[in-house]
């Protein structure tokens, strides 16, 4: 049979929000190491299509398929998404991303999470619902997503909560994780997160100079893990930036911390680099 003659192949044009979540996350990571702006233009451009179609406020991200959300409250989406949007609002400085991923992280909270034993349920409990439905589960990898989540926004943020919610939602799994095998990675991942302070690069400077541009893109290209990097708007932000003690200078400035040792002032983009490995190397010996 000619190949002319044979039905094209389904094409799937479902939206599934947590996998969209997931290469909008590659496609910012990429543009740095690759160098590439397209790649993070295109991965903003999603992630704002993926917000205009599938999150309604106040209710969380849904599913999209038959032309229209569906699948509301499923801890999956919530949490991939809300990892995204701290992502991007490290990569880019604006806070409409971080205020984004609080919003679906205090969703979560209310609507998913078992207060009395610890983690979140993989959906809503509704005691009618039929067989199985009826009992939600509990899924490492997805809890996993959302301990990362709460120990970032905590990083990002400052808000004592945030870790509270990591540490409970961690502790659920202590004593079952081993069953998972190489599939507990993902956990693992998390309680390094929780547990060792991060290495923060925070720049103070406003977002839209090319300076705090170029300070911030070299913040991303140089690898580390379980970095958390922060743009410090002097106009927004000046309450955060005197508590850290930092001053404003008319040149858009980075700092390298490890907990509340800090770099002297950085506003040399080959500097990055070298006091990010100082860190690190501090970090080993420790």
């Amino acid at each position: 049979m000619e190949r002319v003659n044979l039905r094209p192949p389904y094409i799937d044009k479902n939206i599934y929000t947590h996998w969209n979540a997931l290469m909008i996350h590659s496609y910012l990571e990429a543009s740095y190491v690759l160098g590439d702006r397209s790649a993070r233009e295109f991965a903003l451009k999603s992630l704002n299509r993926l917000m205009a179609l599938n999150y309604k406020p106040d209710e969380g991200m849904y599913h999209f398929h038959d032309g229209q959300s569906h699948l509301l409250n499923q801890l999956v989406d919530q949490a991939n998404v809300a990892w995204t949007l701290c992502y991007a609002y490290e990569c880019t400085g604006e806070e409409c991303f971080l205020k984004l991923a609080g919003e679906l992280t205090e969703i979560a909270v209310r609507r998913l999470c078992d207060h009395e034993h610890g983690g979140f349920f993989d959906m809503v409990v509704d005691p009618n619902a039929l067989g199985f439905l009826s009992k939600p589960a509990k899924p490492l990898e997805e809890n996993s997503v959302m301990a990362r989540v709460l120990t970032k926004l905590n990083h990002l943020t400052g808000k004592e909560s945030y870790r509270k919610l990591a540490e409970g939602t961690l502790q659920r799994f202590v004593e079952i994780y081993p069953h998972f095998g190489f599939m507990a990675s993902e956990y693992a991942i998390a309680i390094d997160a929780f547990l060792n302070e991060p290495t923060t690069l925070r720049i103070v400077g406003t977002p839209e100079r090319p300076e705090t541009k170029g300070l911030l893109a070299e913040a991303h290209r140089v690898y580390e893990p379980c970095k958390v990097v922060q743009v410090l708007d002097p106009s927004r932000d000046s309450d955060i930036i005197a508590a850290l003690g930092f001053p404003v200078a008319e040149q858009p400035t980075a700092y390298v911390c490890l907990g509340k040792v800090c770099t002297a002032p950085i506003i040399e983009l080959k500097q990055i680099a070298t006091e990010l490995q100082k860190v690190a190397d501090g970090r080993i010996k420790r």
